[in-house]
């Protein structure tokens, strides 16, 4: 669960672990009768400091606060996002907050946030999602001039910026994605190709084979990427998060979208960044459709990314550890 705190800096990600549904002081914690007098008992009790000793560590209101040295494992580290507005208003917010240095390459390009304190580095790579035909984006999106199929993007856009920066190794951690523009552009194409309107109607979502392309460029985009920087690189799917609004069945084709990239990360062995589904209900945080204002889902974000990339530079913690 969440809990937000009355200020930003308070929001805390508790998860919920075996064994705290039920007590020890119990004689028989199987037995619903006894479970049954542990609900009794413990309904009106608030949420205290007990529960929040089983959150993730507060991160980011360490870094804010200056309290360095239980953030050592940062320095000199560095996240790269692939992926979209979501994961630049994140990089953008938590550098402001801390106070960072951010160098933007272009509002649909990408950035760098550099937190000085701990000489760490946070990247975001936007994507326009899995499109592959250059002239599909020319009628698209007129007017853009870089490169859009994604395989350019990182040859000719991406890494180029990072290399003029002087970020020349591989990344500790990279968190990748690319859900909403795909959406976007399988809607254009359908109506731009004029597809058989019985076999497209909104409410049906997206077709087998719409969704198959889709799975096709994103594992081709994994694959890509491990090839930069290795097949061992700690890598994660940013999962979905819902919009506020539902126009033209658009929610039921991201979760279409989303599921199927869930399956190609678990075929290539790549962990799933939940950020978004936790935030599916608070939608008193949107900014607008989809996207959120500085605020406790910054504190979220920040707390997420920085847990896991403790474990990703914790020898033998990757994948499960104490």
């Amino acid at each position: 669960m969440i809990f937000w705190g009355e200020e930003r800096s308070e929001t805390r990600w508790v998860p919920f672990q075996e064994g705290s549904s039920s007590s020890s002081s119990f004689q028989d914690e199987n037995d619903p009768r006894e479970l049954i007098k542990l609900t009794e008992e413990s309904f009106y009790e608030k949420f205290d400091q007990d529960e929040l000793e089983r959150a993730a560590p507060p991160y980011l209101k360490w870094l804010v606060g200056g309290r360095l040295e239980e953030l050592e494992f940062m320095r000199g580290k560095m996240v790269v996002f692939v992926g979209s507005s979501h994961d630049r208003n994140n990089v953008e917010q938590v550098c402001q907050e801390t106070k960072g240095k951010y160098a933007s390459w272009g509002g649909h390009v990408g950035g760098i946030c550099t937190i000085p304190q701990l000489n760490f580095t946070l990247v975001n790579w936007f994507s326009l999602g899995m499109i592959d035909s250059q002239p599909d984006l020319d009628n698209w999106l007129p007017g853009k001039a870089e490169p859009a199929v994604f395989s350019d993007r990182v040859e000719q856009t991406f890494l180029p910026q990072m290399y003029a920066a002087g970020l020349t190794e591989p990344p500790d951690l990279v968190i990748f994605a690319s859900l909403f523009w795909d959406d976007a552009y399988l809607n254009w194409r359908r109506a731009h190709y004029k597809f058989d309107p019985k076999l497209t109607t909104p409410q049906n979502g997206f077709t087998f084979a719409e969704i198959n392309w889709h799975r096709i460029r994103v594992r081709a985009a994994i694959l890509q990427l491990r090839g930069l920087w290795g097949q061992s690189i700690p890598m994660m799917f940013r999962t979905r998060q819902l919009r506020k609004k539902d126009e033209n069945w658009s929610i039921m084709k991201i979760f279409q979208l989303d599921q199927s990239c869930r399956s190609v990360a678990k075929e290539l062995g790549v962990k799933l960044f939940s950020w978004g589904e936790k935030l599916e209900g608070y939608t008193k945080y949107y900014d607008g459709d989809m996207h959120f204002e500085l605020g406790p889902t910054t504190y979220l974000f920040a707390d997420m990314t920085f847990f896991y990339l403790q474990r990703a530079l914790t020898p033998g913690c990757w994948n499960g550890c104490d």
